[in-house]
């Protein structure tokens, strides 16, 4: 979590202790925790941390366990005991009060939310409720998306239509299962020689005077198992005039394989 993100700072400075816990958990040695110590210092002053919050949570954190470099987690393990002997007793304490405890969301957008947590434990507190609040944030990205949307014209597995512009009544459906920019760069250029389009195009002024690629747009996307299928009831939807060169049928019609035991 940056330090710059909207969140409560309850939520950054609990993120330092808890670093520091788990650092203090897993080193077997005082040197083991200062080298665990300092990478999470440099880790939360890359993250826009604070150098002297960073420091005074530090110091809090180290004198509150007792660590220094005598005796590193030895008063941990002479108190081992004992912290046994009231588990259970504290374990109660702690579920009796959090069963009495009422916790409400509240969107988390600075001073409005805590001017209205405040309120409401203040106009609560007199039915002796125990009233908390929790704070939830929302990501940037849900507002709106942070990459920009690739083009149309790097899709795959497409069934596409070419409309002249000159006269919209003149088209042509057609499948790639290549990326959509490569089937139009056949049309226009003449690489596929059988291409219905790149004739047309070259005896249609409009269309040669024209960004080509407007004239085209992707009906459907499709698996690659059934684009063919798409393909022919699209051209049966729409009847386009240059699909000529796909037989009586005008691409209507796709083999059906049948499969017998």
């Amino acid at each position: 979590m940056n330090y710059n993100s909207n969140a409560p700072m309850k939520w950054k400075k609990s993120l330092i202790k808890y670093m520091l816990l788990r650092a203090y958990r897993l080193s077997s040695s005082f040197n083991f925790f200062q080298s665990e110590v300092g990478k999470i210092r440099d880790m939360f002053l890359l993250n826009s941390y604070p150098s002297h919050l960073i420091e005074e949570t530090l110091r809090n954190f180290t004198s509150h366990h007792n660590i220094d470099e005598n005796g590193f987690k030895c008063d941990n393990v002479d108190k081992t005991g004992q912290d046994e002997a009231l588990d259970s007793t504290s374990e109660a304490k702690v579920a009796d009060l959090e069963s009495k405890k009422i916790y409400f969301k509240i969107p988390f957008f600075g001073r409005p939310s805590r001017t209205f947590q405040k309120r409401i434990q203040d106009q609560l507190r007199g039915y002796d409720l125990d009233v908390r609040a929790a704070f939830t944030t929302t990501k940037v990205s849900s507002y709106f998306c942070l990459k920009s949307q690739p083009s149309v014209l790097f899709k795959a597995g497409v069934v596409y239509r070419f409309t002249c512009t000159r006269d919209e009544s003149i088209s042509y459906i057609g499948e790639t299962r290549r990326q959509f920019y490569v089937r139009i760069t056949d049309h226009c250029t003449g690489r596929d020689k059988k291409s219905a389009v790149f004739n047309h195009i070259y005896n249609c002024n409009e269309c040669q005077n024209v960004d080509i690629s407007k004239s085209f747009d992707i009906l459907q996307s499709c698996d690659m198992s059934n684009i063919c299928t798409m393909e022919a009831i699209l051209i049966a939807k729409h009847r386009p005039k240059l699909n000529i060169q796909l037989g009586p049928g005008n691409g209507t019609m796709v083999s059906l394989s049948l499969y017998g035991g």
